[in-house]
C-alpha cells in the first residue's frame, strides 16, 4: 500500500526523502505551518463552512469556533421592505451609522451581531483553518488511509460504520491541501527542514515551493469577494 494525501503520509515522505529522521518533532511542526502558509494565501471556496445559530440575545454574541478564520456573512430570518431577507454587513466597532440597523463585528473572541431578535436562527458563512493534525506512525492504528495504488481509503474498525463516521476519519487525517496539493506542501516542509539543518538543498525547495504556490492560487476557486457584502 502505497499511502497518499494524509498528514502522516506526508511527514514519513520528509522524512524519508530528507534522510533525516531524527527530526520528527521538527518535521511535524513545520509540516503544520506549511499548511497555514497555504492556506491564507486566499480565501479558497473549500475553507467555507454554512451553519446555523440561534440567538440567545440582543445584541447577540457568537463565540467564535476554535477553527474559525473569517465570518463572511450573517443572514437574518427578518425582511427588508423589498421583502428580500436581510443580509448582515461587517462594521468595524463605532463605524456603524443611524441607517445601520444589521450588521456584526469581531471582539475579543466573539462576533458581535447586532439586529438579531431573541431566538432567531440567523444563516451565517464562515472560513476555517484547517484542523491541527496529529502524526500516525506506520505501527499505528490509523483512522483512515488513502491507498494511492488503489485510489481507496480504507478506516480503522471504530469508524467504518457509516459515511458520517468515515468522513469523520478522513477529517482527522486528511485536508484537500494535503489531498489534491500533497507534493506542495512537501516541498515547504523540506524547505524549513533544510534551512534549520543548514542542508544545501533548502534554495532549491524554496523556490519550488513558492512558484507552487502561485500554482495553488491559480489552480483553486476563491469566490470570496468580502465580508458582510449584501448580494
Amino acid at each position: 500500500m502505497t499511502e497518499h494525501g494524509t498528514f502522516s503520509a506526508l511527514v514519513d515522505d520528509v522524512l524519508a526523502r530528507s534522510l533525516r529522521k531524527d527530526r520528527l518533532q521538527d518535521v511535524i511542526a513545520y509540516a503544520r505551518a506549511t499548511i497555514r502558509e497555504c492556506l491564507v494565501l486566499s480565501f479558497f471556496d473549500q475553507d467555507l463552512i454554512e451553519d446555523q445559530i440561534v440567538a440567545d440575545a440582543t445584541p447577540f454574541l457568537w463565540a467564535r469556533p476554535q477553527k474559525a478564520r473569517a465570518l463572511l456573512v450573517v443572514r437574518y430570518n427578518q425582511y427588508d421592505r423589498r421583502n428580500n431577507l436581510i443580509v448582515g454587513k461587517e462594521r468595524k466597532p463605532g463605524q456603524a451609522d443611524r441607517n445601520d440597523t444589521h450588521y456584526f463585528y469581531m471582539s475579543g473572541n466573539s462576533y458581535v451581531i447586532a439586529g438579531a431578535t431573541v431566538g432567531e436562527t440567523l444563516d451565517i458563512a464562515y472560513y476555517a483553518y484547517a484542523s491541527k493534525f496529529k502524526y500516525y506512525s506506520e505501527d499505528t492504528d490509523k483512522p483512515a488511509q488513502f491507498d494511492a495504488d488503489t485510489e481507496l481509503w480504507t478506516y480503522h474498525d471504530n469508524y467504518d460504520d457509516t459515511e458520517v463516521t468515515q468522513l469523520q476519519a478522513r477529517e482527522l487525517v486528511s485536508h484537500w491541501l494535503l489531498f489534491h496539493w500533497f507534493d506542495l506542501i512537501v516541498e515547504g516542509t523540506l524547505a524549513k527542514l533544510y534551512k534549520q539543518v543548514g542542508d544545501a538543498r533548502s534554495k532549491a525547495a524554496y523556490g519550488l515551493y513558492k512558484s507552487m504556490q502561485n500554482d495553488l492560487k491559480a489552480g483553486e476557486s476563491q469566490s470570496y469577494v468580502g465580508r458582510g457584502r449584501s448580494s
